[in-house]
């Protein structure tokens, strides 16, 4: 019979994780674990894993020097969830709390802050009943006679920590930003007024609980152990991300004030899913929070409410008598967003996928006899499922789609007599544009023809076809189709001229709006059109941003200028069929020029990026972020040019970046990278390549699909091979089956051009 050691039965008896019996009931599972081997006291611990009774972080301590660090006072630590602080239970099991050391660097604190954490735990429970549950406030302090430390127990809070949201899903929308901004302030201001301040404002210290509910956590251990910030070179990032920059080298101790910079950092931080200055030294950081205020959120955020973007600058003002002197007082200022509860944050943890984890820790099963019999019976279940599924039982599987199910066959409707009722709809002739809806809403009727006219309205505008099928705005000769709106987006079109191609400098599409998104549209029709596909212009110089997803442009000439430089240019997903040039761009004024852009296919044309300079000496920095795209322009990728007769890019840059785990974007071999018109040769010069980082681009040459099919109007951009490495299956390039279809009766020369 298989027998633990002394020390493993030892020690575990004495932690109470449990009794000798139970111990030596789990040999049939430990000599099956081990076969011929002996029964190592690690095979114990894995079967005592397998039963709950032990996490894997307390299995490691059992095998260390110091297994009896597991027991602090009348608690069991289970796992650390922070650098001083660890998951425990008490000792029956019956209740999860945080335990949080008092020790800095390994070191027992002092006497006087052991003193005045004793002080302050006994402050917070008189208070407790006045605090909302928004704050976490600490229970208990002990003092361990064997280490001689103190330890502060708080209840265990299950939810996401937010800096844990920011990394899996990006930043969080705005509405939820407001809910648990109100939440928070709330639980500061009940703390301030019994004389309590949190200290510690952080990502890391707020968690959502699976109903939406924010918690504040960890509140007072920070400052007891480090009351001042300084100029340290044991400074780390994580720690003073959030601090106030009253609070660097002044001796000055967290209050009010400097709670509310901090929650606004992380409110901001939230918005953006950056942080609020970028730097890898703490020193730096710290210097950028004392010599400047936070950045306007709307410069990354351009749909956040003006309203709360106020809130947000007055409460990262790097002087403290800039922001409201008393949580109350922004709490007012925080009344006039919209209180919707948590509605927002509880839709938004409905798609966690580990929900149903974030719960209390699962209990041991003790129970052998229980387990079984759930075991024969699962195993029970499962063999039915499996003879259903061989048999034809169950004859339909889950269903996802929101089209139901048809109830009978005279409910059922094939597609083909679907498109035949829809195209008996449809006019002949094209129909005026409708007007907007209140919420500036045009719904089109998918295959229908509309004729172009002006749309001009503040807000937002968004115009969608109906179905699968697109709409078709015709636009008049001679003419282009005007659009202005803050906002505007256009979903499921094909926009093109009315006639035969034509030789006109006028664009086809003309927009003015600060936002702009593109996603399922066609705009051209044929490749000897000479006008230009896209003309955006911005209504003011603050942050702008343009969206294209599965999208086509054929154009002879520009399929895209801005007459300007978007703050955010995303691209994804679309393809550039041009005579001439995919994007032109006047940069005057700035002094960057960012394009984010992956799976692009350009086919034909003499550059991809055609970029307009200052005639002075201004340094511009060009900053192309490109992977899985395909780019075949015959001269090259950038050609710089200035109206300045003297001009010359000596203070140009120009960097392609590889995003991560993508494929490089494939350029033909005889193409340039950058090149630029020197007007004294009257001819283009390339670039130095001390000015170039080629970082994305592999030259190799790209196999297009060269046989049609009827079922993509686009298949002929499909990549299927090219000379050079491939990481994975998936090609670089447009992805053709997300692309809009052709309406019928569209004729393109898409494929002739290649």
């Amino acid at each position: 019979m298989l027998s633990p050691s002394d020390n493993l039965t030892n020690s575990v008896i004495e932690l109470q994780i449990c009794t000798a019996q139970q111990l030596l009931s789990c040999e049939p599972e430990v000599r099956q674990l081990a076969g011929d081997l002996p029964g190592f006291d690690s095979c114990w611990l894995d079967v005592l894993i397998a039963h709950r009774l032990l996490t894997p972080w307390q299995a490691g301590l059992m095998q260390s020097d110091n297994p009896h660090f597991m027991r602090q006072g009348a608690y069991r630590l289970r796992e650390p969830i922070g650098q001083r602080t660890w998951q425990a239970e008490t000792l029956d099991r019956s209740r999860l709390v945080v335990l949080s050391r008092l020790a800095d660097d390994d070191r027992p604190a002092a006497e006087h802050v052991l003193a005045r954490a004793r002080s302050e735990v006994e402050a917070a429970n008189d208070a407790r009943p006045l605090i909302p549950e928004s704050v976490c406030l600490p229970r208990e302090y002990f003092r361990d006679e064997r280490t001689d430390c103190g330890w502060v127990v708080s209840p265990f809070v299950p939810g996401w920590q937010l800096d844990e949201l920011l990394i899996r899903g990006g930043r969080l929308p705005w509405q939820v930003v407001v809910e648990i901004g109100r939440a928070l302030l709330n639980g500061l201001q009940k703390m301030q007024l019994q004389g309590l301040n949190h200290g510690d404002i952080s990502l890391r210290n707020v968690r959502l609980q699976p109903d939406g509910q924010p918690i504040l956590v960890d509140p007072f251990t920070a400052r007891w152990l480090k009351p001042s910030i300084g100029f340290r070179a044991d400074l780390r990032l994580r720690d003073i991300r959030h601090y106030a920059p009253d609070l660097i080298g002044s001796g000055r101790q967290a209050d009010a004030v400097s709670d509310l910079y901090s929650l606004g950092t992380v409110l901001w931080q939230l918005l953006t899913g950056r942080p609020t200055f970028i730097s890898a030294d703490p020193v730096v950081f710290l210097m950028q929070c004392r010599e400047h205020d936070v950045e306007d959120v709307r410069h990354w955020v351009p749909d956040c409410p003006d309203e709360l973007a106020y809130q947000l600058q007055l409460f990262t003002r790097r002087r403290p008598e800039l922001r409201p002197q008393t949580i109350a007082a922004a709490l007012d200022q925080w009344k006039v967003l919209p209180d919707t509860g948590v509605s927002a944050t509880r839709r938004l943890l409905r798609r966690m996928p580990d929900r149903s984890r974030m719960l209390l820790a699962p209990k041991p099963t003790l129970n052998r006899r229980q387990v079984l019999k759930r075991g024969w019976a699962i195993a029970a279940l499962t063999s039915c499922v499996m003879v259903g599924l061989s048999s034809s039982l169950i004859p339909l599987p889950l269903n996802l789609r929101r089209i139901p199910i048809a109830d009978g066959p005279d409910r059922v409707l094939s597609r083909s007599t679907a498109d035949d009722q829809h195209v008996q709809n449809l006019t002949s002739e094209p129909m005026v544009l409708p007007e907007p809806t209140a919420g500036g809403v045009i719904e089109l009727t998918g295959g229908q023809r509309y004729t172009a006219r002006t749309l001009q309205q503040p807000g937002t505008i968004h115009i969608h076809s109906s179905g699968d099928r697109l709409a078709i705005v015709v636009v008049p000769q001679q003419a282009s189709w005007k659009i202005s709106a803050d906002q505007l987006q256009l979903t499921g079109l094909q926009i093109r001229f009315e006639h035969d191609p034509i030789d006109d400098v006028q664009p086809l599409l003309d927009v003015h709006c600060q936002v702009l998104e593109l996603d399922r549209t066609i705009v051209g029709s044929d490749i000897k059109d000479q006008s230009t596909g896209l003309r955006w212009t911005p209504l003011s110089d603050s942050s702008s941003i343009v969206r294209l997803m599965n999208t086509v442009f054929i154009s002879g000439r520009y399929a895209i200028r801005t007459a300007g430089v978007p703050g955010n240019f995303a691209v994804r997903n679309v393809l550039f069929h041009t005579a001439e040039t995919a994007w032109r761009c006047d940069s005057s004024g700035h002094q960057r020029v960012p394009l984010n852009m992956t799976k692009v296919t350009q086919l034909g044309g003499n550059s991809f990026a055609d970029i307009k300079c200052d005639g002075d000496t201004t340094p511009l920095q060009i900053d192309i972020t490109c992977g899985e795209s395909v780019l075949t322009p015959a001269q090259s990728l950038v050609r710089l040019a200035s109206t300045a007769a003297q001009w010359s890019p000596q203070d140009v840059t120009v960097t392609f970046r590889m995003p991560s785990r993508a494929n490089p974007t494939i350029v033909l071999p005889t193409t340039n990278s950058v090149v630029w018109f020197d007007r004294s040769l009257k001819q283009t010069v390339a670039l130095s390549d001390s000015q170039v980082l080629r970082e994305s681009l592999l030259m190799a040459q790209p196999k297009f699909d060269s046989s049609p099919s009827r079922a993509l109007s686009f298949s002929t951009a499909k990549l299927i091979d090219y000379d050079g490495p491939k990481r994975g299956q998936q090609l670089p390039g447009v992805d053709v089956t997300l692309l809009p279809e052709l309406p019928s009766g569209s004729e393109t020369t898409e494929g002739d051009e290649k």
